[in-house]
């Protein structure tokens, strides 16, 4: 399963290019469990046998450091900062066989930034977590990602996974309730406060697959649909 990710390797291609399925976990609030639904993403693909690459474009490299771990050599860490969009297809490489590309997203970026870390992507899970403060942030950044124009544009599919659910919080019936209204986009389904997850960063493996077995079955039916091959990948 291991393989060499080198910008230098024949078997790396443009991201422009690849005909990997490009899924960004983004959120413009810290602290909602991006990098934690990153490894548990890549963790399940894993052991479903696909071949993944890892960008992380956060600079606290908690997806690379545990993905280059977990998959030596299929992770990298890249800054899109006033790198122009040409710029990045032609320096941002993935592997040539790479059935799927996670990249993980900063926070507090601006709409300019978002703007990169989109322009080569088929999809975006957005993490949320259940509390108030974070319920107060990201349903404005959701709105403003929809408002934008950038998923019509770029016909990029949006799902939403609710983070670090504890049984009978109202909260997360609550964030449930308020995704209803964009329903046309799916709550792919919640993410249980297990302390596996922080183990396996700490402990830099993989995350237990029979953790929340359901929902990342779920996310996976959900991403092989857009894995069709009428989808044009040169943009």
């Amino acid at each position: 399963m291991q393989y060499k990710l080198s910008t230098r390797n024949q078997n790396t291609v443009s991201i422009h290019y690849a005909n990997a399925t490009k899924i960004l976990v983004m959120n413009q609030k810290g602290g909602v469990g991006k990098s934690t639904v990153t490894a548990a993403l890549v963790s399940h693909l894993l052991a479903c046998d696909y071949k993944v690459n890892v960008i992380d474009f956060d600079k606290q490299r908690s997806s690379h450091d545990w993905a280059d771990c977990v998959n030596s050599g299929c992770s990298q860490t890249y800054s899109p900062s006033f790198r122009s969009l040409s710029e990045m297809a032609l320096s941002l490489k993935v592997s040539r066989d790479a059935e799927f590309v996670i990249l993980d997203s900063p926070s507090n970026f601006t709409r300019e930034e978002m703007a990169r870390y989109t322009h080569f992507v088929d999809a975006i899970i957005l993490p949320m977590s259940p509390s108030p403060v974070d319920l107060h942030a990201s349903l404005p950044f959701i709105k403003d990602v929809i408002d934008s124009g950038v998923l019509t544009r770029r016909n990029i599919a949006l799902s939403f996974i609710i983070n670090r659910c504890v049984e009978q919080n109202k909260n997360v019936e609550r964030v449930t309730n308020l995704l209803n209204h964009f329903r046309q986009f799916p709550t792919l389904g919640r993410m249980s406060d297990s302390h596996h997850y922080q183990d396996a960063f700490y402990y830099k493996r993989p995350i237990d697959t029979s953790i929340d077995k359901a929902l990342w079955q779920n996310t996976i039916s959900w991403l092989s649909e857009l894995k069709t091959p009428q989808k044009d990948v040169i943009r």
